[in-house]
């Protein structure tokens, strides 16, 4: 309240930049994920990749949509498809947290953009970065694939909104 006009530029300029960086990097990844469902890709895509997929991370094949477009995108896309797949009851809720273990991350253009040029103003450093941020996602999955849930009575799973 002392300082309104400096307070309306930044806020300003975070709608710019969410207009700008944000919507335009996303909703091309948000669009194509969705065509994937529609053209029936993800349920060839886990067909094809679960024999590398459930021996690596105990999740089905289904999940490497999952991880290409984490990968790829970084978060909120990875959270948006492992939801889906917990929906349609390609997942089960453990799957699905160890899923989202490895792909919940940041995404290149982020690491190589906002962080190594923007932050650091190193930008040689981007791909240093963004392989050891993998890397080490990838290293989580592998050790998640050992995380199992052990109850003596098993819980039931609460309805999926």
């Amino acid at each position: 309240m002392a300082f309104p006009q400096p307070v309306f530029q930044a806020a300003l300029r975070g709608l710019e930049t969410w207009w700008d960086i944000v919507l335009l990097v996303l909703f091309p990844f948000l669009v194509i994920s969705q065509l994937f469902w529609g053209l029936g890709l993800v349920h060839f895509l886990g067909v094809m990749l679960e024999p590398l997929m459930r021996p690596l991370f105990k999740v089905p094949g289904s999940g490497s949509v999952v991880m290409a477009m984490g990968y790829s995108t970084g978060a909120p896309v990875s959270a948006l498809l492992t939801a889906q797949l917990r929906q349609k009851g390609m997942l089960t809720r453990v799957e699905g947290e160890r899923l989202m273990s490895f792909t919940s991350n940041a995404s290149p253009l982020f690491m190589m953009g906002a962080v190594a040029v923007g932050m650091l103003q190193q930008p040689h450093l981007g791909p240093l970065l963004a392989g050891a941020h993998y890397g080490a996602n990838l290293l989580v999955g592998l050790l998640m694939r050992f995380f199992t849930v052990r109850r003596r009575h098993p819980l039931p799973l609460p309805p999926f909104p």
